[in-house]
C-alpha cells in the first residue's frame, strides 16, 4: 500500500520520529499540541484528508522515554 499523505501525533517521540525518517515520499501533517486537549485536535484534524493516521502521542515527556530506551 502506498500512502501520500500521513496525519501523524506524537512526531517528536521515538516511533513518530523513526517513521518520519524512514518513510519516503510521504508528505506528514504533524500534530504537535497537547494531545489531552479534545478542542486542539478536533481543530487540526478539520477539514483534512489523510491516506493514514499514526497516533504515536502519549502523556509521557518524551526525555522520560529517550532515557530508558533499549535499543
Amino acid at each position: 500500500m502506498s500512502y501520500k499523505s500521513i496525519g501523524i501525533t506524537g512526531s517528536k517521540g521515538v516511533l513518530g520520529s523513526y517513521i518520519k525518517k524512514n518513510l519516503k515520499n510521504v508528505k506528514f501533517d504533524c500534530f504537535n499540541g497537547d494531545i489531552t486537549n479534545k478542542k486542539n485536535i478536533q481543530k487540526w484534524l478539520k477539514g483534512k484528508k489523510f491516506d493514514a493516521l499514526f497516533h504515536f502521542a502519549a502523556v509521557v515527556p518524551t526525555k522520560k522515554v529517550l532515557k530508558n530506551y533499549d535499543y
